[in-house]
């Protein structure tokens, strides 16, 4: 599994809040910049689960698992995925999920998209990350 971050940084940004909202999210993780034509790009490029432990856990802490379960299920191609975070919440080491990517916040969003090489890999990812609830609670196997 692959995950690639990347996230917008527009003129009128500090882009050392924006550097400092993703290592809240993605501790230790080498951030690099991509110029775009009229902004800047933060990336990072993660190829191990433990470097989404601190948003897995604010995930289920929110209780936000079906949620974020039932996105990454629709968004299934058969080889990736993705999740789309408010930008602006992350400033603040929060996170709110956007759910429609046309509706995005006008500075706007962290993506995060998934890439697996099979069908399997992405099914173990998903019960990791948000595994399956009935009423609340995690449903144990």
């Amino acid at each position: 599994m692959q995950t690639r971050i990347s996230c917008p940084v527009y003129p009128t940004e500090n882009p050392e809040k924006i550097r400092d909202a993703l290592t809240s999210l993605f501790p230790n993780e080498a951030i690099t910049v991509a110029d775009l034509t009229d902004h800047s790009c933060l990336e990072l490029f993660l190829s191990e689960r433990k470097s989404l432990n601190v948003l897995r856990n604010l995930i289920h802490q929110l209780h936000i698992i079906d949620v974020v379960r039932s996105i990454l299920l629709s968004k299934w191609t058969g080889t990736a995925t993705s999740l789309y975070l408010d930008k602006q919440a992350a400033l603040i080491e929060k996170i709110r999920v956007v759910d429609y990517p046309e509706i995005r916040p006008p500075l706007g969003c962290i993506t995060l998209q998934f890439i697996f090489h099979d069908q399997s890999e992405f099914n173990s990812f998903i019960h990791w990350f948000t595994p399956p609830t009935r009423d609340g609670a995690i449903v144990i196997d």
